[in-house]
Parts: C-alpha cells; sequence; structure tokens
C-alpha cells in the first residue's frame, strides 16, 4: 500500500530462474498522482502513523485484520484536526483528481466530485514555501500518510494549484535587488566627482 501510494508504476524483482537478473514488473495498483479518501484514520505520534500505514507486503496471501487501504483511508496527524475542524467529506463513483501540469515549483490538478472531498496527493509534504489553491483561493495542505500531502476540496469541479514560494527566498532576492542599487549609487557617487572634475573648463 506504501507503494501504491508513492504512485509506483514499476517494480524491479529478481528474475524466479534464479539466474541474478531481474525483471521489471508493472503496478497496477498504484493509486495516480492524487485521489479522493472515504474516511481519516487519526494518529497522535508519528509511531501511530507508521503504525497505521500497516497493510500485507509484496507477494502476502494472509489476510491483515484492519489493513491499510490508502484508496480509502487517510492517516493523519491529530495535530492537523484544527484545520479539518467539522468538514464533512466523501466521493461519489465517478470522483476524480487529475494532474493538469507538472514543474517543479508549480503543480496543478483538475477535480470533480460531487460531495466536498479529502483529496491525498502522492507529492512530498514539505510546509517550509509550498502553498494550495482551489480555484485561486489558499487552502490549507496537511501531511497524510506520514509523507504525503492532502487539501479539502469543496463540491464540484474545480482547479487545484500546489506552488512553491519559500519567503525566505523571495526575501533574500528583495534584500539582493535593493544591496545592488544602493552599490550602484555609491559607485556613481564615487566617480562623480571625477566626472565633475573632467567638465571643468581649462583655465577656470
Amino acid at each position: 500500500e506504501v507503494l501504491n501510494m508513492l504512485n509506483t508504476k514499476y517494480i524491479i524483482l529478481p528474475n524466479q530462474d534464479k539466474s541474478g537478473q531481474h525483471m521489471v514488473q508493472m503496478n497496477r495498483s498504484a493509486n495516480g498522482n492524487a485521489w479522493f479518501v472515504d474516511e481519516v484514520k487519526w494518529a497522535n505520534t508519528a509511531d501511530e502513523e507508521m503504525d497505521g500505514l500497516n497493510a500485507p507486503g509484496l507477494g502476502d496471501t494472509v489476510a491483515l485484520p484492519n489493513a491499510f487501504d490508502s484508496r480509502k483511508t487517510a492517516v493523519i496527524r491529530s495535530s492537523f484536526k484544527d484545520v479539518m475542524g467539522n468538514y464533512a467529506f466523501g466521493k461519489d463513483s465517478s470522483a476524480s483528481v487529475k494532474l493538469d501540469k507538472y514543474g517543479l515549483d508549480d503543480i496543478s490538478f483538475v477535480s470533480s466530485n460531487s460531495q466536498n472531498g479529502l483529496a491525498v496527493f502522492s507529492d512530498i509534504y514539505y510546509s517550509k514555501g509550498w502553498k494550495a489553491f482551489v480555484d485561486g483561493r489558499e487552502t490549507p495542505i496537511m501531511k497524510a500518510n506520514y509523507v504525503l500531502r492532502a487539501i479539502r476540496i469543496p463540491a464540484g469541479s474545480h482547479k487545484i494549484e500546489f506552488h512553491f514560494r519559500p519567503e525566505s527566498f523571495y526575501t533574500g532576492k528583495k534584500i539582493g535587488m535593493v544591496s545592488g542599487i544602493l552599490l550602484i549609487l555609491l559607485c556613481l557617487a564615487a566617480f562623480y566627482p571625477l566626472f565633475k572634475k573632467s567638465e571643468t573648463p581649462a583655465g577656470s
């Protein structure tokens, strides 16, 4: 299930003929770039988050009671309960979140759901600099399944955007620009007497 939620599309496995070679197997259970879930399982600690992801491993045939199903359940830290509030969510049979554009600093999706939804994205959660927007309105990003991102998406069709805009970078950029302007002004002030002297008529 962890491979599925990370949208792992191919898995490299040892060849069964014990030749030492490897084979590539397509993972047809990969969740895709984003999906709506049915429920939230709250965790108070990082250990509880990890325990909440417990599911059968590759090749396991024994059923595991209360196994984690990444398509249905999002494991979220209880510190995000204030963000969720009394938000009720669900999904219809055709609900979807599809990748529209992918870049290093800008990612966009389109969603469709007749109900208020909670969407999980197969992108790594990072709180410093990333902002999420639904139809241009900022919405908080929650950490789901220990490493992924999740946001609330209201019912209907929407455009979801993630932008990486770290304040420290832009603050440093502004400081650098102001410093550059000041340096140019200081240079002009230093050379101004020389220009003034060269313009003075001979013998005056």
